[in-house]
């Protein structure tokens, strides 16, 4: 398909780049992790935003029929504004020369595409959420336009950063239209330039999961690469996330009290709110001594280059497990090495995305299922693993089960709290030419003195892990406990999986060097 099918066309930085050193792995990397932007190496510019417009306002779309996820209407029914802006995004550079016109189609054709960026819920349609409903409206016209606000030259990547995230704050919300924000930011020359530019975009967490993310950072390379050279871009047919959310809402519908999935979130209930055992989230959750007002610590760094995680995915298949059980025994022990308790229970994600219609969709395709893993049995770790891979097993199943349907029943509406996430990006579209792109998936800031949360990413050079957590003056034991989880997982990696489980966690440990964002 020809991109000009899609639309017809229209009309050096300041900071060197970080490198995430371990002591236990070998070389130093570049990050595709998933943090703040503050956090990015970000090369000052000329910044322009890019804004969504349409015809109409959306209080004049068409009222569409299908319905909301339970997701989405579980956001809009909260009383008043959110608290807090919660957005996901990404930052990548593009290697072609910046062309202002061809880039405006190119991210009108990215927003086209997706018909999760031309709809929204209207929740004043019958008044307040509790007094009525919500709905949704749709932007039925064939194009969205761009508004082009040059914001001008920032020639410090700090300032550029800290205004990106200020101007993704303010305007980015499930309560209002446009979900998504583009910023290009231009070289002052092309002498500077070296035929590259700057691309960062983020939307409301109702639009996009990590692996839209992902996609996006492809497909506007893809778009702005075949509008700029005359090339064809192959798009495939893509499912919206609309259609997606009637089958969220047939599934949970058909879901009553007595349903297992319902039963599994109810075990959790002894445990608000779903923190995994007693000592971590005391400690973690005391709100005493908290910097900047409850704004969490970001992390983030490889826990295993490339050949500890191909030795560790070769033991894994040896005893018949993934290096996803692998990892996430690893995080059992480590549990267990922190509180002593051999229950580790945790809240984890997982994708959605079961038809193929839905595989390179924008959208949030996110559900969440809780995970138990017990390893009072266990001698060795292929023992721990066995434990993981059936923990994981039931866990897959739950998260079938929209987790606000869930809640629904049980009366209640507690946030996870204690949330692991693993993802295996080897085989995102473009995901080979990250480094080259330096690009990165970005998460707005985040206030909690309660909530801990990790991302490990399988990529090709290795296993990634990005956190946040609360900054407490007992917050190191999350420090101990990612500690933990990497050596376990180096430790399995160079000595196999037969081991007792107190050799794993019995060696002496040399600090990991961290990136903070607070």
């Amino acid at each position: 398909m020809r991109t000009d099918a899609l639309h017809p066309r229209s009309p050096k930085g300041s900071r060197a780049a970080p490198r995430y050193r371990d002591k236990h792995v070998k070389g130093a990397f570049e990050v595709m992790k998933f943090t703040e932007i503050s956090d990015y190496p970000l090369d000052g510019g000329i910044a322009t935003e890019w804004i969504p417009t349409a015809v109409v306002s959306p209080s004049q779309w068409q009222v569409d029929t299908r319905p909301l996820s339970y997701e989405h209407e579980a956001i809009l029914r909260q009383p008043g504004s959110p608290a807090r802006p919660s957005w996901l995004g990404a930052v990548f550079t593009i290697a072609h020369r910046y062309d202002p016109e061809v880039f405006d189609v190119a991210i009108r054709a990215w927003l086209c595409r997706h018909e999760a960026f031309h709809t929204i819920g209207d929740r004043t349609a019958y008044g307040e959420p509790a007094a009525g409903g919500v709905i949704r409206r749709t932007y039925r016209e064939a194009r969205l336009g761009l508004r082009r606000h040059v914001v001008g030259h920032v020639p410090d990547g700090t300032e550029l950063a800290r205004r990106l995230t200020n101007m993704f704050d303010a305007s980015l919300s499930a309560h209002s239209w446009p979900h998504v924000r583009v910023v290009s930011i231009s070289p002052l020359s092309s002498v500077d330039s070296d035929d590259q530019f700057t691309v960062v975009f983020a939307a409301d967490h109702l639009v996009m999961d990590a692996y839209s993310i992902m996609l996006s950072i492809n497909e506007i390379q893809q778009f702005y690469r075949g509008m700029l050279l005359d090339e064809e871009v192959e798009v495939n047919p893509v499912g919206s996330h609309i259609e997606f959310s009637s089958i969220d809402r047939e599934t949970g519908g058909a879901v009553t009290p007595d349903h297992p999935t319902v039963a599994a979130w109810d075990g959790f209930s002894d445990l608000p709110p779903l923190l995994p055992h007693d000592r971590l989230p005391t400690e973690i959750g005391r709100p005493h001594q908290t910097n900047d007002g409850g704004r969490q610590i970001g992390y983030s760094e490889y826990i295993a280059d490339g050949d500890q995680a191909r030795a560790l995915n070769t033991h894994a298949r040896a005893v018949g497990v993934s290096t996803q059980a692998a990892v996430f025994a690893a995080i059992a022990l480590a549990c267990q090495g922190v509180t002593g308790d051999h229950h580790t229970r945790l809240v984890m994600p997982w994708h959605t995305r079961h038809e193929s219609r839905f595989l390179t969709s924008v959208g949030w395709y996110v559900g969440l299922a809780p995970l138990h893993i017990e390893l009072g049995s266990a001698a060795t770790f292929v023992d721990a693993c066995s434990a993981a891979a059936s923990g994981l097993g039931v866990a897959r199943v739950h998260s079938r089960v929209p987790y606000r349907r869930v809640t629904e029943l049980l009366g209640a509406c507690s946030a996870p709290a204690f949330v692991v996430s693993y993802l295996d990006l080897r085989r995102v579209p473009g995901a080979s030419e990250w480094p080259a792109r330096r690009a990165q998936a970005l998460r707005s800031e985040a206030y909690s003195d309660r909530e801990v949360y990790l991302w490990i990413g399988r990529v090709d050079d290795g296993l990634t892990l990005s956190a946040r957590y609360p900054a407490t003056d007992s917050a190191g034991l999350v420090g101990e406990f990612i500690d933990l989880v990497g050596e376990t997982l180096r430790v399995a990696a160079a000595e196999g999986f037969e081991m007792s489980l107190d050799q794993y966690i019995a060696r002496d440990r040399v600090p990991i060097e961290t990136t903070r964002t607070a």
